[in-house]
């Protein structure tokens, strides 16, 4: 019988043994070797590569961008210029120093005590002030003093760019003593009727507490203060029409307090001298709550 010799068959290469165990094909390796190849191959002239690119910024002083898979602000400003920008400039608006007044201030603290000056004289005039009109005088003096601090407090502090007129201890005692001073003539304009008195009492005790609360927490004050005081005044103002009939004397102290509230509004831009405007007009406002409260 004739015997035919088969070739043996060929025995794999370590390496090509390991890959089959691993359940890849022999020529995977290959692959992945040419693919390594190819990426150690250097580029053509003039196609630039990452690594070119930074060392470029590099020659000319410019560092290349951090890697920063965080998402932090610095990584966000890099990708997005004009949004650090507009930040930047919002941060700049916020450290810059408050207009320097120094001028008006000093003529809102003096219009300040005009309003007290008038009071101190019609309390002269009266024959035996009954104790309503001394009440009224008190709180209006003390409220005149906190005003006139805190005005001249603006007026050295202006120019200082940490200086924030809201965060003042001095204008929160300001605040506090105009509600303070709405009891006070609420009182007078009602004949101390004891329900309006204490209704009344009630709204401004809760905005003296709210200023200062916020204070002793350290933050700044806010423009709906103003708003408060402004719903507090119209309050009390209302008891003359309703408890007293005086329609005159209570038309008098609101068109004083719209004028008022013209200039105050108009402050910006008249250049800070409407503050001290509004002061003025408080002047016809007391005379025609003096004459009813002394009726």
């Amino acid at each position: 019988s004739v015997q035919v010799e088969t070739p043996p068959l060929p025995v794999p290469l370590p390496s090509a043994r390991l890959q089959m165990a691993a359940g890849r094909s022999p020529g995977h390796g290959r692959e992945a070797e040419a693919s390594e190849a190819h990426a150690s191959t250097p580029p053509a002239r003039g196609v630039p590569t990452q690594r070119g690119k930074f060392a470029e910024k590099a020659r000319s002083g410019t560092p290349p961008p951090a890697a920063d898979k965080g998402g932090s602000q610095d990584s966000l400003d890099a990708r997005r210029p004009e949004g650090a920008k507009c930040r930047a400039a919002k941060g700049a608006r916020k450290e810059a120093a408050p207009p320097e007044r120094f001028w008006q201030e000093l003529f809102s603290a003096g219009s300040m005590v005009v309003p007290s000056i008038y009071f101190a004289w019609f309390l002269r005039r009266a024959e035996g002030p009954s104790a309503s009109l001394t009440a009224l005088a008190t709180s209006t003096f003390a409220h005149c003093a906190a005003s006139v601090a805190f005005h001249v407090q603006c007026a050295c502090c202006g120019g200082n760019a940490s200086f924030n007129h809201l965060e003042s201890p001095l204008r929160c005692a300001d605040m506090v003593l105009i509600h303070l001073c709405c009891i006070f003539y609420s009182g007078a304009a009602c004949n101390w009727d004891s329900c309006f008195v204490a209704a009344n009492a009630a709204v401004n005790l809760l905005c003296m507490l709210s200023l200062v609360w916020t204070r002793l927490r350290g933050l700044a004050g806010s423009p709906r203060d103003s708003l408060r005081t402004v719903g507090c005044i119209f309050l009390y103002t209302s008891a003359l029409p309703y408890f007293r009939q005086d329609y005159w004397n209570y038309l008098g102290i609101i068109c004083s307090y719209v004028v008022g509230g013209v200039f105050w509004k108009a402050n910006a831009r008249l250049d800070g001298w409407g503050h001290g405007m509004f002061h003025l007009t408080l002047v016809p406002a007391s005379h025609f709550l003096l004459r009813s409260a002394s009726t």
